[in-house]
């Protein structure tokens, strides 16, 4: 038997380096367009925008944390569908299979909500402050424990030699699950974490541009904006949203000299990603 030299751990090593770093790129790139994916199904839904400007890493955040809450249901889902498989005998016994059922769709998606708004809030939701949101992302985590229930129960029926009508299945519920998350979960979501909720800001206007910028947003000092949302951003330019005429409007980064968050100034140079 022939022993194994330092250079056979070495070049042992070196491949399993390249398997995983070619994973990890395929990963990473998959969870970017699933971000691109998200941010512009969102963004033309709920503004009627699209931006499809490649380096941000918005969209790194956006596709990860998507992916994470998918894996939470489809965990969940897992769990559920073992219990879906047991056949009970008596009609008492397919009772309580089915309060059980319930039981554990709604005890899932309730720990996965509170979960995610959890790591938005940092603990500190109120049931009576934030009972929309909160009603909103319990509904997508129900709804998403359906469908995934419902296709890992459909994947042990069907025939998966024939898998053409499995995968429509599988695509459609997906697309679904997605267009769902950017109106009931996404939109409440910092983009620190992968979310869209717009940043209420204010813009300092150039005096040059003054009598432009007016045309658009009220001003609440001689160059300073009343509070508008910023909702996207691109290297020379930034869209925000007029809550009082409820419009879109995509403004020049030159035509003003700086942004106010929270009390804070930073010059429009500094893009969010």
């Amino acid at each position: 038997m022939q022993t194994k030299t330092r250079m056979d751990y070495i070049n042992l090593v070196i491949n399993k380096v390249k398997e995983y770093t070619g994973f990890l790129a395929i990963l990473a790139t998959s969870l970017y367009a699933l971000g691109i994916f998200i941010t512009n199904i969102y963004l033309g839904k709920v503004y009627g925008i699209f931006n499809f400007s490649l380096l941000k890493s918005r969209y790194i955040y956006s596709g990860t944390f998507f992916f994470i809450y998918l894996m939470f249901v489809l965990g969940g889902s897992i769990i559920i569908s073992e219990v879906a498989s047991i056949k009970p005998v008596k009609r008492m016994q397919r009772f309580v299979k089915a309060i059980i059922l319930l039981f554990l769709f709604l005890l899932t998606s309730a720990s996965q909500t509170y979960c995610a708004l959890y790591i938005e809030y940092e603990g500190g939701f109120d049931f009576r402050i934030h009972s929309i949101i909160i009603f909103s992302v319990f509904l997508w985590f129900l709804f998403s424990s359906l469908i995934t229930t419902f296709c890992i129960w459909l994947s042990k029926k069907i025939d998966l030699k024939q898998p053409f009508a499995f995968i429509s299945i599988i695509v459609m519920g997906f697309v679904l699950i997605v267009s769902l998350y950017t109106t009931s979960v996404y939109k409440y979501m910092s983009i620190s974490i992968g979310g869209g909720k717009p940043i209420p800001v204010q813009l300092v206007v150039n005096k040059e541009n003054k009598k432009i910028i007016e045309q658009y947003i009220p001003m609440e000092t001689e160059n300073i904006t009343v509070k508008v949302y910023l909702i996207e951003q691109n290297p020379n330019s930034f869209f925000i949203y007029i809550d009082n005429i409820s419009q879109v409007v995509e403004i020049e980064n030159s035509t003003i000299s700086a942004k106010i968050y929270q009390n804070k100034i930073i010059s429009s140079e500094i893009i969010s990603p």
